[in-house]
C-alpha cells in the first residue's frame, strides 16, 4: 500500500546497520493525529489514500537521510543515518509541515493531516531498540502537548533520572 519497509523490512534495516560503519544516528517515529476520524469521514479507500500520500512524502525527503517503515496503523518510522544525525530533528519539522500541507484529491480544500513526531539522536553505546523507545515516548509526549509538533528525546535527562523524559 505505502510502498515504504513493513516491520520486518524495518527489522533487516536495523540489522545491516548493526553491522555497517555508518550505523544509525538517529530515529524519528511519526503518528498520524486523529487516524480514526479520516477513517471514519472518508472510509477506508480514503485512509489508505492518506497513508500512500504521506509514505510517499516521507520517501521522497528522506531519500538521502535514511530508510522509512511502517510500524503499522497509522505509525511510521525513519532510521536516520549517522552521517545525517545532526539534521534528524530540522527533518523531522520539515516532515511535519510538508505533511500538513498535503492536499488529496477528493478531501475538502481546508482538510489538513497533522502529525505527532518523536525524535531521538543514539549517544554512546545505545541500542537501536533503546532509542526507538526513546522516540516513541517522545512521540506521546507531542500527543500530550497538543499534537501537530515535533518532540526531541533528551539522552541526558533519561540516563540522569531514570525517567523518559523530552524536550521540545
Amino acid at each position: 500500500l505505502t510502498g515504504v519497509l513493513n516491520r520486518r523490512g524495518f527489522n533487516e534495516v536495523i540489522d545491516a546497520a548493526r553491522q555497517s560503519a555508518a550505523g544509525v544516528g538517529a530515529i524519528i517515529a511519526i503518528d498520524l493525529d486523529q487516524f480514526k476520524i479520516i477513517n471514519d469521514r472518508f472510509g477506508h479507500a480514503g485512509g489508505d489514500q492518506v497513508l500512500a500520500s504521506v509514505a510517499e512524502i516521507l520517501r521522497s525527503h528522506c531519500l538521502h537521510f535514511g530508510s522509512v517503515a511502517r510500524m503499522g496503523g497509522e505509525e511510521f518510522i525513519i532510521i536516520i543515518k549517522q552521517t545525517h544525525a545532526a539534521a534528524a530533528q530540522s527533518l523531522a519539522e520539515t516532515l511535519r509541515v510538508a505533511i500538513g500541507a498535503l492536499r488529496l484529491p477528493g478531501f475538502p480544500n481546508d482538510f489538513q493531516i497533522t502529525t505527532s513526531i518523536g525524535v531521538a539522536h543514539l549517544h554512546d553505546a545505545e541500542h537501536i531498540e533503546e532509542a526507538c523507545r526513546r522516540a516513541d515516548v517522545a512521540l506521546y509526549v507531542a500527543k500530550s502537548e497538543g499534537r501537530n509538533c515535533v518532540v526531541l528525546s533528551d539522552p541526558i535527562e533519561d540516563i540522569n533520572s531514570g525517567l523518559d523524559a523530552a524536550v521540545r
